[in-house]
């Protein structure tokens, strides 16, 4: 049940809380039971009440058909725009409701592991940071044979690793400043390469030879921005609902840009990407 969620809030209109909802979940499935009877063209017809059908819409166009789930009882007639889809159904005589349900989980699961473009920015970010940022800079290293040039001393460099915030902050560069101070990462350039390259970089302590490249993704200030915006937040501070979104959101970023670093060859072997509190020297 949706209030068994903290989707409906005191105050608000069930209206605006289902699109709150649309913000929050990843996938929704809905059930088409058979509650109402209806007398329509002389015949009378078991239906699903209205409300689930408009939800499925509503939700459909929110996070698409691979998320959205409409699971119908057998003999439950639908509107005719749905005539053709393929829609896991189940029979109560045939008490195969336990079957249908995991036929739906198994579809969750591979559904999953695709990251899809939706309201919020998570994606898109993760997809323009790779390409903007760290195909750029293993590109750099495979033209350097993974050597770097530093304040004009040469190092090996083979490592980057990508640090993404437990939490965002309004400023994910001042939170990035104290992270770098914290753990002795030093700012500079990259000076064989066709141009500059701006990096934040740490010598590895088992090698003074060698250094790795560390990088906080600054896009993510995108993400709360969106957020405020979507919630058309006009108080000071975060709520719950925020949170939950954004912890959502930096979680889909993360999964999105390992999905990429794993489809490219040379970037599978040099990036490693790590939440803030798993970072190690």
């Amino acid at each position: 049940m949706w209030e068994k969620f903290g989707v409906f809030e005191y105050n608000k209109s069930t209206f605006e809380s289902l699109l709150k909802g649309r913000l929050l979940y990843d996938f929704v499935i809905l059930v088409a039971t058979k509650d109402d009877l209806v007398w329509w063209r002389n015949v009378i017809d078991s239906v699903p009440r209205d409300n689930v059908i408009f939800e499925f819409g509503l939700y459909l166009g929110a996070l698409g058909e691979a998320r959205t789930i409409l699971l119908q009882e057998s003999g439950a007639k639908l509107p005719t725009d749905l005539n053709g889809i393929t829609l896991p159904r189940f029979d109560i005589k045939k008490k195969n409701l336990e079957s249908k349900l995991q036929e739906v989980s198994t579809f969750i699961e591979e559904n999953i592991k695709h990251n899809e473009f939706q309201i919020l920015p998570s994606t898109a970010l993760a997809v323009g940071y790779f390409h903007s940022f760290l195909k750029h800079a293993t590109a750099i290293l495979i033209e350097t044979k993974d050597c770097v040039r530093i304040k004009d001393t040469n190092y090996s460099c083979k490592q980057i690793k990508v640090i993404i915030p437990d939490t965002l902050s309004d400023d994910i560069a001042e939170k990035a400043k104290v992270f770098f101070d914290t753990h002795g990462i030093e700012l500079s350039e990259i000076q064989n390469g066709k141009r500059p390259f701006k990096i934040q970089f740490a010598y590895d302590s088992s090698d003074p030879n060698h250094v790795v490249i560390i990088d906080i993704p600054f896009t993510l200030n995108t993400i709360r921005h969106c957020c405020s915006l979507l919630l058309k937040k006009s108080n000071i501070g975060l709520g719950n609902t925020q949170q939950i979104i954004e912890q959502r959101e930096i979680l889909n970023f993360k999964s999105t840009l390992e999905n990429l670093v794993a489809q490219n060859d040379y970037c599978k072997k040099v990036v490693t990407i790590y939440f803030e509190s798993e970072y190690t020297k």
